[in-house]
């Protein structure tokens, strides 16, 4: 079964085990003893803490920290949770419930796990967009994805103007559904296309998550909207060359294609390179002039 077509980001969590499925071990009483050995199992594999809250989506439908963690750890540790849940399906200590389909950057899936009619814990499918789809398209459906991911960290570096302010991720999901409500989808952006696509981007990559590792599912899901996001707007001839040199700070187009005055220093943040962390705004041609893009960069040392 695919993930539905058109999916709007706040629409995920209805495609669950339905109302009916009620939260075992809810947060508000002592977790069971089959509840903690699950929490210490994914802390030994994911290599982070894992509290029994984590297990539970939060009550405004953002996900449950547990796929937050799984989103942001490396190939490695994910590919391992992953299939500590599947095992205990397979060795029948829970059972596998229904669980949301979305479209993303691979195939990801993190099985839902029910015992006694109760579920331990909700997951998540991840399948791989489809070849030869509208890049337009192509970012609509991912949109999703990023809301339920970032509804289930626990921080996010959120770039609002000329500043980036630590919320939590839960937060972070509430603006970006509020602000694609306003932005509506691609097929209605007739007069303007390219400025949906460099809107829909800029809600994406506005968020910055410092804990998502190399080849994580977060980091992958950012580098895909901004790949289809690009051929987007090279498809309507709107595309700017040189866009590969952005992540290249003081390279020629780099400094041809970068608003610094407006672009955001992620202060606090540990690695002092000033390397640019994330590219916010794309930049882009239109009607004879350039609209410069907008980065996210690392303080520099001594700065």
């Amino acid at each position: 079964m695919k993930p539905a077509e058109g999916t709007r980001p706040d629409e995920a969590r209805t495609r669950g085990s339905g109302p009916e499925d009620v939260t075992g071990s809810a947060p508000d009483t002592a977790p069971t003893p089959l509840v903690r050995a699950l929490c210490d199992d994914l802390a030994t594999v994911l290599g982070t803490p894992v509290d029994p809250a984590d297990l539970h989506p939060r009550h405004d439908g953002a996900a449950a920290p547990l796929l937050g963690l799984v989103g942001v750890a490396a190939a490695g540790p994910r590919q391992v949770a992953c299939r500590l849940l599947a095992e205990w399906v397979r060795a029948g200590t829970a059972e596998r419930g229904e669980q949301p389909e979305l479209w993303g950057p691979s195939a990801v899936d993190i099985a839902t796990l029910r015992l006694g009619g109760e579920r331990l814990l909700p997951g998540l499918t991840l399948t791989p967009l489809p070849s030869g789809l509208a890049p337009r398209e192509a970012v609509e459906r991912l949109l999703p994805t990023v809301a339920e991911l970032l509804g289930a960290m626990r921080g996010v570096a959120l770039v609002d103007r000329t500043r980036a302010t630590t919320v939590p991720g839960w937060s972070a999901r509430l603006r970006l559904l509020a602000e694609y409500d306003a932005l509506g989808p691609a097929a209605a952006a007739t007069g303007d296309p390219g400025a949906w696509v460099i809107a829909a981007h800029h809600l994406a990559a506005s968020a910055f998550v410092s804990e998502a590792a190399e080849g994580s599912v977060w980091a992958q899901l950012m580098a895909a909207v901004r790949t289809h996001s690009v051929r987007a707007l090279a498809e309507l001839g709107e595309a700017r060359e040189g866009e590969g040199e952005l992540d290249r700070r003081g390279s020629a187009d780099f400094t041809a294609l970068v608003d610094m005055e407006r672009s955001v220093t992620l202060d606090g943040y540990p690695a002092r390179s000033g390397n640019v962390l994330q590219v916010v705004r794309l930049p882009r041609e239109h009607a004879g002039r350039t609209e410069k893009a907008l980065v996210l960069l690392a303080p520099r040392s001594g700065g």
